[in-house]
Formats: C-alpha cells, structure tokens, sequence
C-alpha cells in the first residue's frame, strides 16, 4: 500500500524532468534559430537616429551607462541622444550635463517636460510624450536609463531596417527614406517574419554588475527564465511584443498606431507598443 504514493511521486517527478529537459532543448533551439536569421550589417548604412532616455534619479554606475551611447561606433552626426525628465531638479540631469561637456561633438539633448505633463499613471510614457517634439530624426531608439551597450549596438538594432523596411513619411526627408527608396528589389526570406514588413525592432539583454543578492537572482531569472521564454515564443508563434529595454520604430509607424497617448494608462507599455505594431500588419 505504502509503495502507490512513492510511485506516484516518482512518476510526477519524471514527468516534471522530461517536460524541464523538453523545453531547454526547445530553447537551446529557438536561441540558435534567433541567431542564424540574424541581419547581416551593412558598414556603411548608418540612418539618422534619434534615441530618448527617460531617466529619473540616479541609478547605479549611471555614469558608465549613459557614457557608453556615447562611444557608439556610428556617426556622431546621425546620432541624437536625448534624456528626459519630469522634474528640473532631478539630479540625474546633473549628470547629463557633466556628459554634454565630455562629449562636446555629440548632440545630446535635455528634456524637462512642462508642468501638467503627468497626464496619466505611466509617467515613462508621460516622459517620452514631451520627449517626442524635439527628436529631430525619423527613427527611434527607445531605450531603459539602466541600459549598457556595446559599440556595434545601434549599428545592430537598425540593420533589419536596412533589409526591409516599412513606409515613412514623405514629409520627412531624411537619409532612412532614401535608403528605403532602393531596398524593393532586395529580398532576405530569413529577414521577413510572417511576410511582414519590419515596423519595429527589439532585442534581448543581459543581467550584468550585480551588486547584491537580490540582484544576482534578478540576473540569473533574465538569463534563465525570461530570455529564454521570448526566444522560444518568437520562434514559435513570432514577435508580437517588445521589450522596453530597446524598441527602434520609424516614427510613421508609431503614429501609424497612436502615438504614445493610449499608453498613458498602461503599466506594459512596451508589451502594447510592440502589440500595436504586430496587429497594424508590421513585423
């Protein structure tokens, strides 16, 4: 009689491990499949980009951080980087500041919304809504304050636009729409998702400088769990989110879709902006 319950168990358990060994082999899939339909780079396309940096407070190694947008191998003159806060006395803006005069030959904006900006409970997207008016380029990198990349990121994160890219304005003429003017003939199976033209870009990211416990389980959780998890839902059902670590979107697909205002009230205001995007008819 005794012997039931320990089989049951057993057999739970066995099941537990097949379906854990299953997925991380699923996942050890997708991961190769994301890398192998990688863009290939272009080395001499490089668009005018604007990125925005809604930043409030002073996180850690915050100066490391922002620095490194800033040695970027790319154009310093296609490149905006503008940092934005709802408060004119935050002190990260005081470090802003120290990176506008260490690199004088960037354009490196600051944005202090006006008052009655909180217009809702999302107050990134608040952030981002006074940000928009001042982006002088058509494409746009939004990107998390606690974010550090590498020198070939910008170049990285654009290049699928390069291979296929969406419809933009013909009131804006900028070097993307001419590149855009030439890319029909250009076909990449491996670039395309679903037949789709590319709207917006995301990408992974990695939990790094851990500088305390709770730090060390986040980072091993985004390792884990999270990556692995969107890796597996894009190669088997396709992108139909983002996250907020880094989104790149033309900016007649964000308008294509509403802008930044329905996103006042949500708390996954990434998550909706790539879902947006995918249900407009963009990859």
């Amino acid at each position: 009689m005794t012997a039931w319950p320990l089989y049951v168990v057993q057999v739970a358990l066995g099941t537990s491990l097949c379906a854990y060994v299953s997925y991380a082999f699923l996942s050890i899939w997708a991961a190769r499949k994301w890398r192998l339909e990688a863009p290939v780079l272009t080395p001499h396309w490089t668009p005018a980009v604007t990125i925005f940096k809604p930043v409030r407070g002073v996180d850690a190694e915050a100066w490391d951080n922002f620095a490194s947008f800033c040695r970027l191998d790319y154009p310093a003159g296609q490149l905006q980087i503008l940092f934005g806060a709802l408060e004119a006395d935050d002190p990260v803006l005081d470090l802003v500041r120290r990176l506008q005069a260490e690199f004088p030959d960037h354009d490196i904006g600051v944005v202090v919304a006006p008052p009655g900006s909180v217009r809702g409970n999302n107050r990134k997207v608040c952030n981002l809504l006074a940000m928009l008016p001042h982006a002088k380029h058509d494409l746009l990198v939004l990107c998390d304050s606690d974010m550090r990349v590498r020198p070939d990121y910008l170049r990285r994160i654009v290049a699928p636009f390069k291979i296929d890219s969406p419809p933009v304005s013909q009131s804006k003429a900028s070097a993307i729409q001419m590149d855009i003017e030439s890319i029909p003939s250009i076909q990449n199976p491996k670039s395309r998702i679903q037949n789709r033209t590319v709207g917006l870009v995301t990408c992974p990211y990695q939990g790094r400088s851990v500088l305390s416990f709770s730090a060390a389980i986040e980072a091993i959780s985004i390792g884990a769990d999270f990556i692995p998890s969107t890796l597996v839902s894009r190669a088997v059902e396709g992108v139909s989110f983002a996250l907020g670590s880094t989104i790149v979107i033309p900016r007649s697909v964000l308008e294509r879709i509403g802008g930044f205002e329905p996103l006042l009230d949500e708390l996954a205001d990434d998550f909706r902006l790539g879902n947006g995007v995918y249900k407009a008819g963009y990859g």
